[in-house]
């Protein structure tokens, strides 16, 4: 079992959201199933809607006027 936080840039399309150059920063984790040494399954656990929430919050307070 891994616990990590997927950290990373929104460079191209994703959720049908246009690239914004936003830093998303998401915790996951991994479960993996280890048969004679070998890695045989693994399962993610990761929110899905989050990182187009995030990205999408982002870009309103982004453009948000002053």
């Amino acid at each position: 079992m891994l616990e990590a936080v997927f950290i990373g840039t929104h460079v191209g399309d994703f959720a049908g959201l246009s690239a914004t150059g936003l830093q998303v920063r998401m915790p996951y984790s991994m479960a993996y199933d280890v048969v004679e040494g070998a890695i045989t399954a693994l399962r993610a656990y990761f929110p899905m809607t989050a990182p187009r929430s995030q990205l999408a919050e982002a870009s309103r307070s982004v453009s948000a006027p002053a």
